[in-house]
C-alpha cells in the first residue's frame, strides 16, 4: 500500500513538473486559455441567472466558488512560472559575477591596472 502511494505521488510530481515547464514555455497560450475559461464562466453566469432566476442565490454562490478556484489555479500556474524565471535569473547573475571576477583577475595580472580604469576606458570607446 505504501509503495502504491509513493508511486502515485511520484507520478503526480512528474506530471506537475512537466506541466510547470509547459506553462513556462507557453505563457501566451496559458493566458489565452485562462481568458477563455473566465469568459465561459461569465457567459454561464449570465445564462443561468436568465433561465433560472428562482435559483439566483445558488447560481451566484456557485459561480463565486468556481471563479475563486479558477483564480487560485491561475495564480499557482503563474507563480510556478515566475519561480522558474527567478531561478534562471539567479543562475545568470552568478555566471555574470563569476565572469566579472575572472576579468578582474586577468586584467590585474596582465596590466597591473585596476579593472575600474579598464572598464571606464571601454565605456568611452
Amino acid at each position: 500500500m505504501e509503495k502504491m502511494k509513493r508511486n502515485c505521488w511520484e507520478k503526480f510530481e512528474s506530471m506537475w513538473k512537466n506541466f510547470r515547464i509547459f506553462a513556462y514555455r507557453n505563457r501566451s497560450a496559458f493566458e489565452l486559455i485562462f481568458i477563455l475559461i473566465y469568459t465561459i464562466e461569465q457567459v454561464c453566469l449570465v445564462l443561468l441567472t436568465y433561465y433560472f432566476p428562482q435559483f439566483l442565490f445558488l447560481v451566484i454562490s456557485n459561480y463565486s466558488i468556481l471563479l475563486l478556484s479558477t483564480f487560485a489555479i491561475h495564480k499557482i500556474v503563474m507563480e510556478s512560472r515566475i519561480n522558474i524565471l527567478e531561478r534562471n535569473l539567479n543562475h545568470i547573475e552568478n555566471k555574470f559575477q563569476n565572469l566579472i571576477s575572472w576579468l578582474k583577475i586577468v586584467a590585474q595580472a596582465k596590466t597591473n591596472i585596476p579593472i575600474s580604469k579598464i572598464l571606464n576606458t571601454m565605456k568611452g570607446s
